[in-house]
C-alpha cells in the first residue's frame, strides 16, 4: 500500500516539536509492573518500593497481561516440557495455575475480556519460534470465578471488540513463523451476523480502540519493512494512514478514552541500523493533531541516562509503550546504544519526562489509593 485510499487521511508531514528542557519529575501516583531478571516486579509510584511478584526458576514470557481491575497478571512460563499459563495476584503474590500444556500444545496471545474472563489461543507446534511453523488450534475463554473453560476450535486468531459487539478474525505471519499463512481480516457483527472483509493486505492486528470504533493495523507493503499504521473505522470501513512512507511505526497504544493514539516511529532507511532517529508520536485516531513528544533540538532523543541526568542518543530500539489508567501520562521503555533499557514516563503534552525504573517491558496497573 504505497498511498492512502482517497477516503484516508493524507500522509502527515514530519514537523517535530523540540523538547528543549529536562523538567523535574512531578508526582507519579501510579503502580506499574515490569520484567526484571525474567520475572515480574511491581513499582508503586515515583520513588516507591519495588517488589518481586513472581519467582519462576525458568522465567516469565514477555507477553504477560494485567487484568483491567489490576488484581491479577496473567503470564506464561516454561518448565520443560511444559508451557504453563498462570495468574499471580498483585495484592498477595499468590499464584494460580490456569493451564498446564505440553508440546505440541502451546498457550499464547493473552487477552482479558473483562475483570474475570481471560482469553488465550492454543498454538499447535514444536516451538513458538523454530523451523517448523505452528498453527492456531483453538481459542480458550476462562471464567475465573467458576473455573469453567470454554474451548473453540479455530484456524486463526480471534479478537473481540471491547464492547462485545464485534469479533475480528485473521492473521499474518511473515516467513511462516510461527504461523504459516496469511489470513485476511474479517469482521463479524455479533448482533446481525453480518461478516465483511476489513483488511486484505498483509498486516498485523494492533488493537481495538477502547470505544470499539476503530481497528488498528500495522500494514507492510509487499510483506516487509517499513510498516505503516492504518486505522479502519468500523462503521464505514474507511482506512486512515497515520504514519508517513519510509518511516517504521511500532508499539502503538490507545489512550483509555480512545481519543488519541501513541506510537514509536523511526527512520528505517538504513537497514544496517536497527532504528535511527527514534521518536514518540501522538495523534487522533485518524491522524489528526499529530505531534512529537521526545525530539531534542538537534533531532536526537532524550531517552537514556542515569538518575543524575539524561544522555541524548539518536539510535534506539522501541521497547514497550502504554498509557496510565487516567490517560494523563505515557509510560515507555526503549533499548539504546549502551544496551540498557530503562522505564520512563512523560505527560500527554510532552512535559515532565521522568525516570521510573531500570530494566524493561512495563505495564501500568492503575492509580494508588
Amino acid at each position: 500500500m504505497a498511498t492512502p485510499s482517497p477516503s484516508a487521511t493524507p500522509w502527515p508531514t514530519l514537523t517535530p516539536t523540540p523538547t528543549t528542557t529536562w523538567p523535574g519529575c512531578e508526582s507519579f501516583p501510579y503502580t506499574i509492573s515490569f520484567i526484571r531478571d525474567s520475572n515480574i516486579w511491581i513499582l508503586e509510584g515515583q520513588g516507591g518500593i519495588e517488589r518481586q511478584l513472581t519467582h519462576e526458576p525458568e522465567g516469565v514470557a514477555l507477553s504477560y497481561a494485567p487484568s483491567p481491575d489490576s488484581r491479577w497478571i496473567a503470564y506464561i512460563t516454561w518448565s520443560f516440557p511444559n508451557w504453563d499459563l498462570k495468574l499471580v495476584s498483585t495484592e498477595t503474590g499468590k499464584v494460580r495455575l490456569i493451564e498446564e500444556s505440553r508440546r505440541p500444545r502451546l498457550p499464547g496471545s493473552l487477552a482479558w475480556l473483562d475483570d474475570i474472563h481471560l482469553q488465550y489461543h492454543i498454538l499447535i507446534g514444536t516451538e513458538y519460534t523454530g523451523t517448523e511453523p505452528a498453527v492456531v488450534g483453538s481459542v480458550v475463554e476462562v471464567d475465573l470465578e467458576t473455573g469453567a473453560h470454554r474451548e473453540l476450535a479455530t484456524t486463526t486468531f480471534h479478537y473481540p471488540s471491547p464492547d462485545g459487539g464485534y469479533e475480528l478474525t485473521g492473521h499474518w505471519s511473515p516467513r511462516g513463523d510461527p504461523l504459516p499463512e496469511h489470513v485476511p481480516y474479517q469482521l463479524l457483527d455479533r448482533r446481525t451476523g453480518e461478516q465483511r472483509l476489513v483488511m486484505e493486505e498483509p498486516a498485523h492486528f494492533r488493537g481495538w480502540s477502547p470505544d470499539s470504533k476503530f481497528i488498528l493495523f500495522s500494514v507492510s507493503p509487499g510483506g516487509g519493512d517499513p510498516s505503516s499504521l492504518v486505522a479502519v473505522e468500523v462503521g464505514t470501513g474507511e482506512q486512515a494512514v497515520l504514519t508517513p512512507a519510509g518511516r517504521q511505526a511500532s508499539r502503538p497504544a490507545w489512550s483509555p478514552d480512545g481519543q488519541e493514539l501513541a506510537y514509536f516511529e523511526c527512520d528505517s532507511a538504513a537497514p544496517e541500523i536497527i532504528c535511527q532517529d527514534l521518536n514518540l508520536w501522538v495523534s487522533g485516531p485518524q491522524g489528526e493533531g499529530r505531534r512529537s513528544l521526545l525530539v531534542s533540538e538537534d533531532g536526537s532523543v532524550w531517552l537514556e541516562g542515569q538518575r543524575n541526568g539524561p544522555v541524548r542518543e539518536a539510535i534506539a530500539v522501541p521497547g514497550t509503550l502504554l498509557w496510565t489508567a487516567d490517560g494523563t501520562r505515557l509510560v515507555f521503555s526503549a533499548f539504546h546504544e549502551s544496551a540498557r533499557q530503562d522505564i520512563w514516563s512523560v505527560k500527554r503534552d510532552g512535559s515532565d519526562l521522568c525516570f521510573l525504573a531500570e530494566e524493561a517491558y512495563p505495564r501500568t496497573l492503575g492509580s494508588q489509593s
